[in-house]
C-alpha cells in the first residue's frame, strides 16, 4: 500500500494533487512492475498541469485500475480506464449501526443482466489472472434451486456464496448484488505499506525488499490511497471501540477497507483462507429454539427444587448464576466459531435464552396465583380472592357511587345427588351447573366458589331490578340444563335457589353485611319451595351481645 498521509499534504503542498505529480507517482510504481495497481482517488476531472502525462500512463499501464462511485452522487472514472475495462466502484455497505460488516463484489447494472465489479473485486480478479485463476459460477441442481436461490461462484480454492437477507445476525438487510461477510485480518493494519513522499524519495523500508535483485513491487498488489485524517473517507468498522463523530481515531481510513476485501478474495483463491460462513436459516432456528429450551428447562428446574422455594434470595443467585454461565459458554463457543470461520448469532440466542428463563418464571407465578385464587375443580374464584375483589370493587363503586349487587346461589338437594349419583356425577353436576351460569354474566361480573354446592356472584355497577334479572335467568338457565334429579323433592332435574342484596356502596356501610344480606334472602328463597329468587335489601348486622 502506498498511502497518502497529513505529513505527504504537507510536503507536497496540495490537495487534490496535480495530474502532473500523480503520472509521477503512477510512472514510478509502475516502474517497479507490480502486477496490478489500484488508485482508489477520483479523477474524473484535470487538476492543473499534467493532463496528457497522466493520460498517457492511462493508456499504456493495463494492470492500472481506476475507481468510480456508483451510489448516490455518481462520480464518473477515468474516461480512458474506463473504456478499456480497468474500473471499479468504490463505495461499500454498511450497517444501520454505521458499520462495514459486508463486502460488495458487483452490482448489476441497471436494465441490463450484466454485473460490474467494485474495486477489490477487480484487482483481485486481475491479480488472480497471471496465476491462471478464473472465477466460474457454481451450477446447483434444480431440487436445490428450490430451497437456495442464492448465486455462488467458484475462485481458485474457495466458493463464494451470495449473502442473503436473513444471514447470521442480520434481519431482511438489504442485499442487493453480490455480497459477501467481511473477514477482516486479525490486525487491520497489516499491510506493507510505504508513504508516497518516501516512495518518490526512494527511501524504502528494509521490510518491503524481498529480493534484493528485483524491483520492491515486483509481480506485487500495490493499492494506493489516503489515510490522512483531514482528506478521504473514514468508516467505522468491528475494530472501532467508539463510534462519536469527534473520535476519527476509532475510524478506518477506506483504502484499507478495500485492502481487506481484496485480500480476502486472493487468499481464499490461493491459499483457502476460511471465509466467514453462517448457517443455514434452518439450523439458526434450531439454534434459538434450543437456546430457549435449555432457559426455559433450567428456570423450571430452579423452580421445582423445594429447598430453593423456601429461600428467594439463594433461588435469584442461583438464577443469576446461570445466566452469566449462559453469556460466557455462549460467548466463547461464539468466538471459537468466528475463529473457523461461522458467523453464529449470538445475541438473539442469548436472548432466546434469558427470555425464556423469565416467561418460564412468569408462567410459574402465574400458576401459583391461579392456586391461590382459583377453585381447583369448577376454575372459577375461591372464596378467599372473592373477598379480596369485593372490598375493591367495593371501593370503586364508593368512588363512582354506583350500585353494587351480591347474588348468592345454592343447588338444590345437592347432598341428595351426590349420596345417589356419586361424586364424580357430582363434581361434574357442580361444573355445568358453573359453565351455564357463567354464559349469563358480564365479563365484569366475578363468580366465586362460596361453599360446597353454594356460589357467589359479584355484580358491579347493577341495581335491585338488574340483579334481580340476572338471577331469574340464572334459574332458568340451569334448569334448562335438564341434569335428571331423582331423589329432589323440588323437581326432577337440577335446580338452583337465588338470594339477592343490593346497596349504594357507601363509606358508611359493609360488605360484609352485603353479603348477610344476600345469604338471608337465599333462606328464605329455600323457605319459599326452591327453584326461585329472593331479594333482601341491604340490612344492617345485629351487634354482638
Amino acid at each position: 500500500m502506498i498511502t497518502i498521509d497529513e505529513e505527504d499534504l504537507q510536503e507536497f503542498g496540495q490537495w487534490p494533487f496535480s495530474d502532473k505529480l500523480l503520472a509521477q507517482l503512477l510512472n514510478k510504481v509502475k516502474a517497479q512492475e507490480p502486477r496490478v495497481i489500484g488508485l482508489n482517488l477520483f479523477r474524473n476531472l484535470p487538476v492543473e498541469t499534467g493532463k496528457s502525462e497522466l493520460e498517457e500512463i492511462y493508456r499504456t499501464t493495463p494492470n492500472l485500475i481506476g475507481a468510480k462511485r456508483t451510489v448516490g452522487i455518481e462520480i464518473a472514472p477515468p474516461k480512458i480506464l474506463e473504456e478499456s475495462g480497468q474500473v471499479g466502484f468504490s463505495d461499500v455497505i454498511a450497517d444501520p449501526d454505521g458499520t462495514i460488516r459486508r463486502a460488495l463484489v458487483s452490482i448489476n447494472i441497471q436494465g441490463t443482466d450484466l454485473a460490474e465489479n467494485s474495486l477489490s473485486t477487480q484487482l483481485a480478479l486481475t491479480f488472480l489472472e497471471k496465476d491462471g485463476i478464473l472465477p466460474e459460477e457454481v451450477q446447483k441442481s434444480r431440487w436445490w434451486s428450490l430451497f437456495d436461490k442464492r448465486k455462488y461462484f467458484r475462485l481458485g480454492k474457495s466458493v463464494f456464496a451470495q449473502l442473503s437477507r436473513n444471514d447470521g445476525g442480520y434481519v431482511r438487510v438489504d442485499h442487493g448484488g453480490f455480497q459477501l461477510l467481511l473477514n477482516y485480518r486479525i490486525d487491520p493494519y497489516n499491510f506493507d505499506m510505504i508513504s508516497m513522499r518516501n516512495f518518490m524519495e526512494g527511501n524504502i523500508p528494509p521490510r518491503l525488499v524481498r529480493d534484493v535483485n528485483q524491483p520492491i513491487l515486483k509481480d506485487r498488489l500495490v493499492l494506493i490511497g489516503v489515510v490522512s485524517d483531514s482528506s478521504g473517507a473514514r468508516l467505522y468498522t468491528p475494530f472501532s471501540k467508539n463510534k462519536s463523530e469527534d473520535n476519527k481515531g476509532s475510524t478506518m481510513p477506506g483504502v484499507f477497507v478495500h485492502a481487506h476485501a481484496t485480500s480476502q478474495l486472493v487468499r481464499a483463491a490461493k491459499d483457502g483462507r476460511p471465509l466467514l460462513r453462517v448457517w443455514p436459516q434452518e439450523a439458526e432456528w434450531f439454534w434459538l429454539f434450543g437456546w430457549a429450551i435449555a432457559g426455559a428447562g433450567i428456570r423450571w428446574y430452579l423452580l421445582n427444587i423445594e429447598t430453593l422455594n423456601r429461600r428467594v434470595l439463594t433461588q435469584n443467585a442461583c438464577l443469576g448464576g446461570v445466566l452469566a454461565a449462559g453469556a460466557i459458554a455462549l460467548v466463547g463457543f461464539g468466538y471459537s466459531s468466528f475463529l473457523i470461520g461461522f458467523w453464529v448469532p449470538m445475541v438473539s440466542a442469548y436472548a432466546a435464552f434469558f427470555l425464556a428463563a423469565m416467561v418460564m418464571g412468569s408462567y410459574h407465578n402465574h400458576e401459583l396465583q391461579k392456586l391461590a385464587t382459583l377453585d381447583g375443580l369448577t376454575q372459577i374464584a375461591n372464596r378467599r380472592y372473592f373477598e379480596e375483589y369485593l372490598y375493591k370493587i367495593w371501593w370503586k363503586c364508593e368512588r363512582e357511587k354506583r350500585p353494587i349487587s351480591l347474588i348468592m346461589c345454592d343447588i338444590d338437594h345437592f347432598k341428595l345427588y351426590n349420596d345417589h349419583y356419586g361424586h364424580q356425577l357430582g363434581d361434574r353436576c357442580l361444573q355445568q351447573v358453573v359453565a351455564s351460569i357463567q354464559q349469563t354474566l358480564r365479563t365484569s361480573d366475578l363468580m366465586a366458589r362460596y361453599g360446597g354446592e353454594e356460589f357467589v356472584i359479584i355484580l358491579p355497577k347493577t341495581d335491585k331490578g338488574g340483579a334481580c334479572h340476572v338471577a331469574n335467568r340464572i334459574c332458568q338457565t340451569v334448569a334448562e340444563l335438564q341434569l335428571k334429579h331423582d331423589k329432589s323433592p323440588t323437581s326432577p332435574h337440577i335446580t338452583v335457589s337465588c338470594g339477592v342484596s343490593s346497596v349504594e356502596a357507601h363509606s358508611q356501610l359493609s360488605p360484609v353485611e352485603l353479603i348477610a344480606s344476600a345469604d338471608k334472602a337465599l333462606y328464605v328463597a329455600k323457605a319459599e319451595g326452591r327453584n326461585r329468587t329472593s331479594f333482601r335489601p341491604y340490612q344492617n348486622l345485629p351487634p354482638l351481645v
